[in-house]
């Protein structure tokens, strides 16, 4: 297990993805990854810190789902560059693959 603290931006991005949806509405038709739905469902029920941002113990298999989901962001980011949004989403999502790559 590591421990992970998730900002608040990269939860505002994550809250946009189909796999939290899926996990929200609790599609069980819609199984996706086991290691993602797990990833989203800890995600979700996480208390938050005062800024927003969440500590969470992951197993290999959610730190690795958080990764992929941390690589999506990093690219749609650089897509949308110079804006000023996309470069703090860049900032974010690389801050998070370096934190993952420490553990």
């Amino acid at each position: 297990m590591s421990t992970v603290r998730v900002t608040a931006r990269v939860l505002d991005y994550l809250s946009g993805t189909q796999a939290w949806a899926d996990e929200v509405a609790d599609r069980p038709e819609r199984l996706g990854e086991l290691s993602d739905r797990t990833l989203m469902r800890m995600l979700i029920g996480a208390p938050a810190h005062k800024d927003g941002s969440i500590t969470l113990d992951l197993a290999w298999p959610q730190r690795d789902a958080l990764r992929v989901f941390a690589e999506a962001m990093e690219n749609a980011a650089a897509q949308n560059l110079p804006d000023p949004d996309a470069l703090a989403e860049l900032n974010a999502a690389r801050a998070l693959l370096r934190r993952l790559a420490g553990i």
